[in-house]
């Protein structure tokens, strides 16, 4: 029994208030609105429509002023963190989600006690120290709610803060209690809850409005007057924010931020919300973990095993974990999907279905015997006690991404994905290029290049008849013929069909394949592939007719164009566009 759960046992406490919670619900299947069994699965969502707003939501999340009254100087605490703001409104549009709080604080909120002296140097290295701290990893970072018609991606800044001071957001109540001789800290997030992963340009606007926070108390602290027409150009640049257009590939964002000379300009690449991913995540990975370690994730991966992301930087941790996506691609992963999980809930990483996870924690007493823990800040793997199968020419792909690898180790000082996002791009489309080629040789070479010898045929009596023989295909019904001989011709749900499959795999192939098409990461892609083909097949049956080509090799090639196609342009719950 964990840890979690004998403090579970002993009494009430935070995690025991989110029991009932949608998230609670979702991770375990019980939500009623949504699949059971999908939980916080990135399967469950789809790729947002490009249009609406920016953001869904506006947050400021910390510790209410009352918390002063009970905290202790020299005795750190931590708290549970509340929504202090957001935009729009409440009443207009109401939040969802009452666990976002949490994901805003994976570690928890501490508050700290500095006294004061004449200097107040401690105090003021907090409020007014090098602004390059805000745009550290540590303070800024990403995490993803999923379960949903979309995907969510909460976009967060924290900013250490007096608990006393509730910025330009929120109006200060009328009395506050003193406590004496000292000043009580404790962190504040900025976040943006939005459908778009356009992370450089949210984190971009979030800056500048901690930039314009900070420039206020400035202000204050130098005797400045005109405290509320500073504060309401923060807001401002929130609305006008919200008011422009999401950005297309067609039609990029240009933004004039509200009282500076300056604007923002974001040029939408082409392609999907994985490509997005992989222009923040990629590079990152890439820095931080060794070319074996990175090849020894995706097999981990391509095989459903559960994965546990871990750091102490709670943005390398979700910029590795968010990497993930687009290192799929053109596959989704099925399990539960949460690139950085709150020390709260660190009970779910005891669940027993195949899950990716990010933490910052990792429980003593946590059952690690079937799980991948990938320790970032060490460039370890440790991997289950079972075996884990050998990726297919492993050695060749790790040959087409070695100089990407080195090319990164040498020209990215550090792995900060906002910073080093302008440099990303060539980096990002090589190694994008090189996963995507070698998912299309598997699919091609080891999987296709089999598939017709095992299909079986949908009608052993018209076995050798031309297709004008079959009444099916007549032109009265051109379609339900046709449907029925793609559908029928193999079934990767079937496990003779599969075994029949994979006995004619190379051997050195065969465990890893055995595993790889039994996953539900494979099964869910080839019955969305197999869906479009029949489709297609439907649409092509007078061609069928005319120059009587095997529906097995119709079904091959339909395969293996479509394959290629979705594996260029995805959308986000995987099917075909």
């Amino acid at each position: 029994m964990s840890t979690i759960l004998k403090r579970l046992s002993r009494g009430k406490s935070i995690a025991d208030s989110y029991k009932n919670s949608p998230f609670f619900k979702r991770f375990r299947g019980e939500d009623e609105s949504i699949d059971r069994g999908t939980g916080y699965a990135l399967a469950n969502a789809i790729r947002p429509t490009r249009d609406g707003t920016l953001f869904e939501h506006f947050l400021v999340v910390g510790l209410p002023t009352d918390t002063v009254s009970r905290a202790r100087p020299n005795r750190p605490e931590k708290c549970q963190p509340q929504v202090l703001f957001q935009y729009p409104p409440n009443e207009e549009k109401p939040l969802k989600h009452d666990f976002v709080a949490n994901f805003c604080f994976p570690r928890g909120i501490e508050v700290v006690c500095h006294e004061r002296t004449k200097s107040a140097s401690d105090q003021l290295e907090l409020m007014f120290g090098q602004f390059s701290k805000v745009e550290g990893t540590d303070s800024s970072f990403i995490f993803l709610i999923s379960g949903e018609e979309n995907i969510l991606y909460g976009v967060c800044v924290l900013q250490p803060e007096l608990i006393t001071d509730y910025s330009s957001f929120v109006a200060a109540p009328p009395t506050l209690t003193s406590r004496g001789v000292c000043d009580f800290f404790a962190p504040r997030c900025y976040c943006f809850l939005s459908r778009f992963p356009f992370f450089s340009v949210h984190f971009e606007v979030l800056y500048s409005i901690l930039a314009r926070n900070r420039l206020r108390r400035i202000s204050l602290a130098v005797g400045v007057q005109d405290e509320e027409k500073k504060g309401e150009s923060e807001i401002d640049l929130v609305k006008a924010y919200y008011q422009k257009e999401v950005p297309t590939e067609s039609n990029g964002l240009k933004f004039n931020l509200p009282g500076e000379l300056r604007s923002l300009e974001f040029v939408c690449p082409p392609g999907d919300e994985d490509r997005q991913m992989a222009e923040w995540g990629l590079v990152t990975l890439f820095k931080l973990l060794s070319l074996k370690n990175i090849m020894t994730l995706f097999t981990c991966v391509m095989l459903e095993k559960s994965i546990i992301f871990f750091s102490h930087d709670v943005g390398l941790l979700s910029a590795c974990t968010l990497s993930i996506i687009p290192l799929l691609r053109p596959y989704v992963f099925q399990g539960p999907f949460i690139p950085v999980l709150p020390e709260e809930f660190l009970e779910f990483l005891e669940s027993p279905v195949p899950y990716v996870i990010g933490a910052t924690h990792l429980p003593e007493d946590l059952i690690r015997e079937d799980k991948v823990i990938v320790d970032i800040d060490n460039d370890t793997i440790t991997l289950p006690t079972t075996e884990i199968s050998k990726l297919p020419e492993q050695k060749k792909l790790m040959s087409s991404l070695e100089p990407y690898h080195e090319a990164i180790a040498e020209k990215v000082q550090k792995a900060n994905p906002y910073k080093n996002m302008p440099k990303n791009h060539e980096f990002v489309i090589g190694i994008s290029a090189a996963f995507r080629s070698y998912q299309c040789w598997v699919m091609d070479e080891v999987i296709i290049r089999h598939l017709d010898g095992v299909a079986p045929s949908s009608d052993p009596g018209n076995a050798g008849k031309s297709p004008e023989n079959s009444p099916e295909e007549t032109s009265e019904h051109p379609a339900s013929g046709s449907e029925n001989a793609a559908a029928k011709k193999f079934d990767f749900t079937d496990p003779v069909q599969v075994e029949n499959l994979i006995s004619q795999m190379p051997k050195d192939y065969r465990n890893f394949m055995s595993e790889f098409l039994k996953s539900q990461l494979f099964i869910s892609y080839a019955e969305k592939l197999l869906d479009a083909i029949r489709k297609k097949i439907l649409h092509r049956a007078p061609h069928l007719r005319t120059h009587q080509r095997s529906r097995s090799t119709e079904v091959i090639d339909s395969f293996m164009k479509v394959f290629r196609d979705m594996s260029i342009a995805t959308n986000g719950s995987g099917s075909p566009t």
